[in-house]
């Protein structure tokens, strides 16, 4: 399902690459995404973003921050060619996802809204609506539901006396929780109106074990000395920056002796593959200006902060489980 759920995006991205014209750029020589972006006057992430995907994709080949249009790029992207594919791109360009991307490259990203309100700034300002809620929870729902229902069969939900799910959206962990039979504490810690529809799934899946914290995570207290502090698709939402500062909380939440969780999809290091979690990323570019991350990049800003002995565990559906401890002392 994420294959075609994310594969959707695909074809606008050819599209939105021949727009901004970046196969005829890299013609003249190789560059890195920030010259690109100067060059066209966009955002350097989202080109960056776009770079790698087409490089994943066979048309752009990448050494170290510079690309370079490989033999397809030349002869299907670039506008001198014979063979480009410009004539089938242009009248495709007013399509609602080649124009997102183009959009977003061009001012910024953050096009997921509701009534007029991105959703990053309204999680931002803690100013999620109960329409919200029930506009965008769930979605979330359908799509993490199974992975939460194969990671808790990881020991460390079996071996913690609590879980704190840091912006869990709909409880969907604390629903696989109750669906195992697992009996340590659940708080899901999030905005007052996603309260109120993460209720509503734990009482149908009959969880006992659970509270709510309310709250936002970026202004209001964390509740402290969790085993177990979980982290689901939250660092891909922030700027590396923002994410650093929720890894600080989430330390100081963390019981000593006891883990941090990230659910992320982990590209490769040099950020062109694989081609679901390079899609992804696109997708966080579109809607909050945001990326999704690598291994080395999540393990140093656990250990900047104190966590160690990080790991990387497979969890199903192209996502991955990054788990590190807090020192005893």
């Amino acid at each position: 399902m994420y294959d075609l759920w994310l594969g959707q995006w695909l074809f606008p991205s050819m599209i939105a690459a021949d727009e901004l014209g970046i196969a005829d750029i890299l013609h003249q020589q190789p560059a890195a995404a920030d010259d690109i972006a100067r060059k066209l006057n966009v955002n350097g992430l989202g080109v960056a973003t776009l770079c790698d995907l087409l490089v994943c994709l066979g048309f752009l080949s990448k050494t170290k921050d510079a690309y370079s249009n490989t033999q397809y790029g030349n002869k299907f992207l670039t506008s001198a060619s014979e063979t480009g594919w410009g004539a089938i791109f242009r009248p495709l360009q007013a399509g609602e996802n080649a124009r997102k991307i183009v959009d977003s490259i061009k001012k910024g990203g953050c096009h997921i809204a509701s009534d007029g309100n991105t959703f990053s700034e309204m999680w931002e300002e803690g100013a999620v609506t109960e329409q919200a809620a029930r506009e965008f929870i769930p979605r979330m729902h359908c799509l993490i539901l199974p992975t939460m229902r194969k990671i808790v069969s990881n020991k460390l939900f079996a071996m913690a006396n609590s879980v704190i799910d840091v912006g869990g959206g709909s409880g969907a962990l604390g629903v696989a929780l109750a669906e195992a039979g697992l009996q340590c504490k659940y708080t899901l810690f999030e905005l007052p109106a996603v309260c109120t529809l993460a209720d509503e799934y734990l009482k149908a899946a009959k969880a006992a074990n659970y509270n709510m914290h309310k709250g936002s995570f970026f202004t209001d207290h964390w509740p402290m000395g969790h085993g177990v502090v979980f982290l689901s698709n939250i660092l891909h939402d922030w700027p590396p920056s923002v994410g650093m500062s929720l890894i600080q909380k989430a330390y100081q939440a963390t019981a000593p002796g006891g883990k941090i969780v990230l659910q992320e999809m982990i590209m490769d290091e040099d950020k062109t593959g694989p081609l679901i979690p390079v899609l992804f990323s696109l997708l966080m570019f579109i809607n909050h200006t945001a990326q999704q991350f690598t291994r080395s990049e999540l393990f140093a800003m656990l250990e900047t902060v104190g966590f160690v002995n990080p790991e990387v565990t497979e969890a199903g559906a192209y996502y991955s489980l990054v788990t590190a401890s807090k020192p005893l002392i």
